[in-house]
């Protein structure tokens, strides 16, 4: 059952990457686990593991409340 799981995150991940489906200032990346800045915790601690991949915030955005990448000056 966790391998079905892994494979049917892979292939999301890999399709959303593949076909652009990231946000506006946002960049697809094939090891995200999902934990990024945000407005409201600019300087979260992370732990480096590789996720499932996903989408997160360009360099220099954070995550507002409204999960939009916005530039860090206009939180």
């Amino acid at each position: 059952m966790k391998f079905l799981v892994l494979v049917l995150a892979l292939i999301f991940t890999y399709t959303t990457l593949i076909n652009g489906q990231c946000g506006e200032n946002e960049v697809g990346d094939g090891c995200y686990n999902g934990c990024e800045p945000t407005c409201r915790d600019p300087h979260v601690s992370c732990i480096a593991m590789c996720g499932p991949g996903g989408c997160k915030c360009k360099p220099g955005y954070l995550r507002n409340s409204e999960r939009k990448c916005v530039p860090e000056d206009e939180c």
